[in-house]
């Protein structure tokens, strides 16, 4: 009777519960059932492991880490976690329930590095990251995200270094991955995104990956994919953001990167923190702006394809750019921009933010319009730029237009370099000047405002009755007798001889490589019958100067001490007319 009592009570006594049977350090422990912690905390001593058989589940409750292993069946623990642990694999917690954004909040307050593992859905809604140094490694986990559209999958909440890898992000609203922090000058490495795949798939997106004032870091080896209204990396006031061998696809933006004056510019100009863009091997396709930077210091794009996008790459009030050894080609679309690459100094501003320092070289650059297209469209304002070594085809109006957009400020052209160049006659072409230089003025070669147009060849061009003009200057002030400062020469065509009585020298242009020319429009008053013009070109040796329009007729009485001196044939009648200025240069 007796030890059928003790049998008897044996068999009615209640389980152990997980704290009691959890006693001992270092030691792995079997674990079967359902253990309900009742609301309650439940401490895993240090170095444990805690093996799942089938059908395992811990709830209701809070289980506080030590440095603690996992083992056996998926999917056992549907509490929040807390404590110390460098690693954990959330393809053991049960994230199917309501509480799964809380579990995920407490993951990754809890581990150093998180492993995802299969599909997860809304598993990433609002998440924050940056407390500590987090890594997040999805091997292949899939992140949906359709809440919040002001919030985002994950918010990165300081300059923390942060780390997140092979995640596939679906986004129906907000963002995908946002960091915002404080304007600071210090240098830290913030965040490393790579081989993650960003897919929009609404209009509520606003962007794939968000930096705001955010400090060093990585995106690499990602796709960013839209329904063409988001923007795939949206950069503000960001500093040195590297985006290496990543895809962009049917966004309003591949990348956007303005730079907006903070609490620390007083002066209203663009923000200091707005630097250090680096954009290698990119491939972007099919969005409206591929790339859309203003008002940063620093600007690097190499060895990327632009392809098919409306507007691939503008350039506002950018100090220094590189940008070489890329391809880059329109739509047939044409919204905003008439380039292939468009470069603006932005109206609002001073000239202390111009275009400085930008340096376009080695590119292939096509349009695909069949009307309004140029290939490079840019204010002249600029200080130390570089057009060199590119090769231009299938623009419709010219293949580097020049234009003077901003009078007075200070605006002014420094060394403007157009070099080495290659044109060819477009398909679509409807005018066939290759640099079109548009009101250009200033002191001339030998001033501080210049623009230099070297040694650039054109290819493959049809002659129609004198239209290819292949380097023009139209003057923006009428009164004007002198406005075209530039000089050109070395550039060559390969052009079918022109009618007798070409007034626009393309034969003589065409046979010499050394030789700089000019053309400048000139008007004498009529109470004059002689009028001196301060010569463009520099020196008087192999000056050659002739009239385009020879109206009346009008005489070059001579060329000394850098005047040119015409006369005109008839009084009381104002006569304008175009002066063509040549000098041989023995290079």
């Amino acid at each position: 009777m007796l030890l059928g009592g003790l049998f008897s009570s044996n068999a009615h006594a209640a389980p152990p519960t997980l704290q009691e049977l959890l006693t001992k350090a270092h030691t792995r422990y079997e674990l079967s059932g359902t253990y309900d912690l009742s609301g309650g905390s439940v401490r895993v001593p240090e170095d444990c492991v805690l093996a799942f058989t089938e059908g395992t589940k811990i709830t209701n409750g809070t289980l506080v880490l030590n440095k603690t292993m996992f083992e056996g069946a998926k999917h056992c623990i549907a509490v929040k976690v807390s404590g110390l642990q460098e690693e954990l694999d959330a393809d053991f917690f049960d994230l199917t329930k309501d509480n799964k954004t809380l579990i995920m909040h407490s993951i990754v307050n809890t581990a150093s590095k998180v492993q995802l593992h299969g599909r997860y859905e809304d598993v990433f809604d609002n998440i924050e990251l940056g407390k500590k140094e987090v890594s997040l490694i999805g091997n292949g986990a899939t992140i949906v995200k359709t809440l919040h559209p002001n919030t985002a999958a994950i918010n990165i909440l300081s300059d923390t270094f942060v780390r997140i890898v092979d995640l596939d992000f679906e986004i129906g609203a907000g963002y995908g991955i946002q960091k915002k922090a404080k304007p600071t000058g210090q240098t830290r490495l913030s965040y490393m995104i790579d081989r993650c795949r960003f897919k929009a798939s609404s209009s509520n997106v606003k962007a794939l990956i968000q930096l705001v004032s955010s400090r060093e870091g990585n995106i690499s080896n990602c796709f960013f994919e839209g329904t063409g209204e988001s923007i795939g990396i949206d950069r503000t006031n960001a500093v040195n953001t590297n985006v290496i061998s990543c895809m962009f696809s049917n966004l309003s933006y591949g990348i956007k990167a303005v730079g907006v004056p903070t609490d620390d510019d007083k002066d209203d100009l663009y923000s200091s923190y707005a630097c250090g863009l680096n954009v290698q091997s990119a491939v972007m396709l099919g969005c409206t702006y591929g790339i859309f930077i203003e008002g940063n210091d620093s600007f690097f794009l190499n060895n990327s394809m632009i392809d098919y996008c409306v507007n691939p790459l503008v350039i506002i009030s950018q100090d220094g750019a590189n940008i070489s050894n890329n391809y880059f080609a329109t739509s047939t679309k044409h919204v905003d921009y008439s380039a292939v690459i468009t470069i603006r100094n932005n109206p609002s501003k001073t000239a202390d933010n111009e275009n400085k320092r930008i340096i376009i070289s080695n590119n292939s650059i096509y349009g695909h319009r069949t009307t309004n297209c140029y290939g490079i469209d840019m204010d002249v304002e600029s200080i130390d730029c570089t057009i060199q070594g590119n090769t231009f085809d299938y623009f419709t109006d010219y293949g580097i237009n020049l234009r003077h957009t901003n009078t007075g400020k200070g605006w002014s052209t420094e060394k403007l370099v157009i070099d080495n160049n290659r044109f060819h006659f477009g398909r679509f072409a409807t005018k066939g000047n290759y640099v079109n230089m548009y009101g250009i003025n200033g002191a001339g070669y030998t001033g501080g405002h210049s623009a230099i147009i070297t040694n650039n060849y054109a290819i493959e061009e049809q002659y129609d009755d004198g239209k290819d003009i292949h380097i023009s200057t139209k003057m923006i002030k009428a009164d004007d007798s002198y406005a075209g400062n530039f000089l050109s020469f070395g550039n060559h065509d390969y052009l079918k001889e022109p009618p007798a009585g070409d007034v626009n020298g393309q034969a003589f242009n065409a046979s010499r490589m050394n030789h700089g020319r000019m053309k400048i429009s000139v008007t004498i008053p009529a109470s004059k019958t002689t009028w001196e013009v301060k010569s463009p070109m520099p020196g008087e040796s192999r000056l050659v100067v002739s009239v385009a329009n020879n109206p009346c007729p009008i005489n070059v009485v001579s060329i000394a001490n850098g005047v040119i001196t015409f006369s005109k044939a008839v009084t009381n009648k104002d006569v304008t007319f175009i002066a063509i200025i040549e000098r041989e240069y023995n290079l």
